[in-house]
């Protein structure tokens, strides 16, 4: 069964932190409003890749990772909401990321998942992904694939990073690490604000890369 970690905090206390995050993360500018059209970062069409299926409902959908022996259901992380409350005023929760789970030690509701051949991560294209980093048990980045062009400290920048992660991936040295997909989630639109609220979550993992 999927897991959902939700930190809540006073929105009206944290205002001034939520727009300081928000410009962090997207350099001034929330990401793009969804279209119709199927995010592919694979470079093939189907279930099977990065992305290709859709969910019935924006809120059922989910990120999950095929291997040969079939789907495997993620951990949710809700990583950050963004809206408006009752009498419409700006509304920010922050949550935790992966890292922070990793550093408390409460990794053990991951699903471990072993790579193979048909390893592949399939995202719903109501779903914009914004990155994949694995770490290890320590929480260092070891591989780090961005949606922009936007230098980490101590990881380096990949060509066509998400849409080769296969080919990243397989480059891993042999081992268990820890992963996070995160995604751009965009909620109702706000005719008063003629804006869409939106969250960001990621969806983590244990793999186990044998390099075989």
């Amino acid at each position: 069964m999927k897991k959902s970690v939700v930190i809540t905090f006073t929105a009206a206390i944290f205002f001034v932190a939520a727009l300081a995050i928000t410009l962090l993360l997207f350099n001034g500018e929330k990401p793009p409003a969804m279209t119709d059209s199927e995010y592919d970062i694979s470079g093939e069409k189907g279930q099977n890749e990065i992305s290709g299926t859709t969910g019935s409902e924006s809120e059922e959908s989910e990120v999950r990772v095929k291997t040969g022996d079939g789907y495997h259901e993620l951990y949710n992380i809700i990583s950050a909401t963004y809206g408006y409350i009752g009498d419409g005023s700006f509304a920010a929760d922050t949550g935790p990321r992966l890292h922070n789970l990793i550093n408390a030690g409460d990794t053990d509701e991951l699903p471990l998942i072993a790579w193979d051949e048909d390893f592949s991560i399939d995202v719903p294209e109501d779903l914009d992904i914004l990155s994949i980093e694995c770490m290890t048990a320590d929480g260092k980045i070891v591989l780090g694939l961005y949606e922009d062009a936007v230098k980490r400290e101590g990881v380096e920048l990949k060509e066509s990073g998400l849409k080769n992660y296969k080919e990243y991936f397989s480059e891993l040295p042999q081992g268990v690490y820890y992963v996070a997909v995160e995604v751009y989630r965009q909620g109702r639109y706000i005719e008063a604000e003629n804006e869409y609220e939106y969250s960001l979550e990621q969806y983590a993992f244990s793999l186990d890369f044998s390099g075989d």
